[in-house]
């Protein structure tokens, strides 16, 4: 899980992981400001396949919205 500095947790953060669906490569917050990313509360699926991309040497190598953008879930994928 990744999470900017600027988030209030106004409950229990266990109610976030009960909502995990191993479908998805990740799951995000999707924030309807325009200053905001999407990226800002994201919870990566380590197990998934279209995940398996990010090695330290490729994100490493990437431009900083290969990770904020989830380049990679096409980018790097075929399926």
């Amino acid at each position: 899980m990744f999470v900017d500095c600027d988030f209030l947790y106004l409950g229990d953060i266990k109610e976030l992981f009960d909502l995990a669906d191993d479908k998805y490569a990740v799951m995000c917050v999707q924030i309807i400001y325009p200053r905001k990313n999407w990226s800002s509360m994201v919870l990566y699926n380590c197990g998934h396949l279209k995940n398996k991309v990010l090695s330290p040497e490729v994100v490493n190598k990437e431009s900083k919205e290969f990770l904020t953008h989830f380049n990679f879930i096409n980018k790097y994928n075929n399926n």
